[in-house]
């Protein structure tokens, strides 16, 4: 009887820590002004992106979102939008990103047929600046013009980032030429580290100690 209990201590108690291990984070928007709320302040605007007050996703006389009229000569090149700098970032931890585009028909010149792109960077110092490996990145489903259009993906911080940049933009995916996108209401957020197996493995060395020393102490008072 003493012996079941105890294995139905550890066994409640590796099902605990199994959980917590995969448990998802506080879903805190760590970007600044992600909605662009009566300017463009905490994001780089880039490419000769603008603040747009007059489209906003929400349609909301007090907001608006980042504007970018622009040229792609290459197929598959892509140009940045807007994109931000987050800082401290989390080795191991889970990461969200998410974004909005919206494309205006272009009614001169010649128009292009792309899709939203949305990235992050991982650097190996806390201002963005030197970079480490591919950035993380998702395309968009294809160009709906008039239509907002959502994505975003998931992944991992990699061992000795301390800064990421989120970005989003407008991709040529199928023929070049002149794009209209306004971006909107991006998210960015951590979840809790993903324990290693070295930590797994001591928390439950921990509570095997734990539970030998409880049937040591049930077993004298059975004696006594």
């Amino acid at each position: 009887m003493i012996f079941g209990r105890a294995r139905l201590i550890l066994l409640t108690a590796l099902v605990g820590l199994l959980a917590a291990g995969a448990r998802p984070a506080s879903a805190q928007n760590l970007l600044v002004n992600p909605g662009f709320t009566g300017g463009s302040t905490g994001w780089t605007l880039q490419s000769g992106a603008t603040f747009d007050p007059t489209v906003d996703i929400a349609n909301s006389a007090t907001s608006g979102s980042a504007r970018l009229a622009t040229t792609i000569n290459t197929l598959t090149n892509a140009n940045a939008i807007a994109s931000q700098c987050v800082t401290p970032v989390t080795p191991g931890a889970p990461f969200t990103v998410n974004g909005n585009v919206l494309f205006t028909a272009v009614t001169s010149g010649t128009p292009g047929s792309g899709a939203g792109i949305i990235a992050v960077a991982v650097f190996s110092d806390t201002t963005c600046f030197t970079l480490m490996g591919t950035p993380f990145q998702s395309t968009f489903a294809p160009q709906t013009n008039g239509v907002w259009q959502s994505n975003g993906f998931s992944n991992v911080v990699p061992a000795g980032a301390q800064s990421m940049l989120v970005a989003i933009g407008v991709q040529a995916t199928t023929t070049t030429g002149d794009f209209i996108v306004n971006a909107d209401n991006l998210d960015f957020a951590f979840g809790a580290a993903v324990p290693t197996m070295s930590t797994m493995w001591l928390t439950l060395l921990a509570i095997g100690c734990g539970l030998v020393v409880l049937v040591l102490q049930q077993r004298r008072a059975l004696v006594r």
